[in-house]
């Protein structure tokens, strides 16, 4: 589900210019918290046509975990 943007603002300040660009924290807190809210609502809302991804999405998935092998990884839609 992500963190709020409270807790996400308090880490990236926390670890400004350690973990974090210093650079992109500032660019985080440019952006007005009602903005990122409804960034995450839409990034969270499941879109027309997602189902169609995903066999590909499955059959990448396999092989990321199957020994590795010569073989061509196929899928098909």
């Amino acid at each position: 589900e992500g963190r709020s943007y409270e807790a996400a603002a308090q880490e990236l300040d926390q670890w400004s210019n350690q973990q974090f660009d210093p650079k992109v924290v500032e660019a985080f807190h440019r952006v007005r918290k009602e903005d990122w809210e409804e960034l995450r609502r839409q990034s969270l809302v499941r879109k027309p046509n997602e189902h169609i991804w995903q066999p590909l999405a499955q059959a990448i998935d396999s092989q990321l975990h199957a020994p590795l092998s010569s073989e061509r990884l196929e899928f098909s839609l």
